[in-house]
């Protein structure tokens, strides 16, 4: 097999090893958390809250729209990637439970819950041993910004906490 006489240190080694399918799902996750934002951001009373939950949805699709020219690279078919079912089912439950009776609270919850996913599906990545250096710097970079997202929206569920 070619791949077992390239040297690891050849600079094309990590390209030709690396699956394109976990960057597919950053995408996918940054497309969950843009719809995310932007459904509970126009359902949001809180005009603080509303006012960053429509900033992040236009950040989240900035953030996919550069990792899709990345995966361009690598894989030419099967760009354009849309969420997730599982975000989908996320964010329906979330916007029940703001009908239901829990506002905005409930909103800022589930924001935060797909927070963390976001967060940790970054750490995932950025621990995966054949991530192509290109790629690596631009997820440390939005993975900076999610943190400090979530920090903010955590902010956001304390202050909408029922008294």
């Amino acid at each position: 097999m070619v791949s077992d006489c390239v040297p690891p240190s050849a600079p094309w080694r990590p390209i030709m090893d690396f699956s394109t399918s976990i960057l597919k799902t950053v995408i996918q996750i940054l497309h969950d958390g843009a719809r995310g934002f932007e459904e509970f951001g126009s359902s949001l009373r809180s005009p603080e809250a509303r006012e960053l939950f429509l900033k992040e949805a236009q950040i989240r699709l900035a953030f996919a729209q550069i990792l899709d020219s990345e995966l361009a690279r690598f894989d030419k078919k099967n760009t354009n990637l849309g969420g997730t079912t599982v975000g989908t089912l996320h964010r329906s439950w979330g916007e029940l439970k703001g009908h239901l009776g829990g506002g905005d609270h409930a909103l800022v919850t589930t924001a935060s819950q797909g927070e963390d996913v976001a967060v940790r599906t970054y750490r995932d990545v950025l621990d995966h041993p054949d991530l192509p250096s290109t790629i690596r710097p631009i997820l440390l970079s939005q993975l900076g910004h999610l943190v400090e997202s979530h920090r903010r929206v955590k902010q956001l569920l304390e202050a909408s906490a029922p008294r």
